[in-house]
């Protein structure tokens, strides 16, 4: 729909909520996708989730509107679940602060290679015009 929804809803959130709204295009299989992005945290044990929201989601009815529900029978099969939408909810908020949080990583080994450059550039120029020895030592003949 090449930004349809985004361009009826902007200006809802402008007039009642001022967010930014950022659209997100993607070529891969949804459940891959979301297996791909949410996979690796769960295994490593870093998902964590507010035990209210876990209470409040044990609540909706029915059951296949649940996100515990969804995530405990996704499966790669191209539409294993009728209903994935909190479960994708949660894999674009994940993906959004992987990409804002990598981003950082990278903006800062970029700022540490520019510094250690800097480094070795004033090194090689105090090398060069002898910046290293004492004064009187610096025009004397060998």
């Amino acid at each position: 729909m090449d930004g349809m929804f985004t361009k009826i809803i902007q200006p809802w959130f402008r007039r009642y909520h001022p967010v930014g709204v950022e659209e997100v295009r993607n070529n891969v299989q949804k459940e891959m996708r979301i297996i791909s992005d949410l996979e690796p945290l769960m295994n490593q044990h870093r998902l964590v989730m507010n035990t209210a929201v876990i209470r409040d989601d044990a609540n909706t009815e029915p059951k296949e509107y649940q996100l515990l529900y969804q995530m405990t029978r996704l499966t790669a099969e191209r539409g294993a679940l009728a209903h994935d939408d909190r479960l994708e909810a949660l894999q674009l908020g994940v993906y959004y602060w992987w990409r804002a949080m990598s981003q950082d990583e990278e903006e800062r080994a970029e700022e540490s290679r520019s510094e250690e450059m800097d480094q070795m550039l004033e090194h090689f120029m105090d090398h060069v015009l002898d910046r290293d020895e004492p004064k009187d030592r610096r025009w004397a003949s060998v």
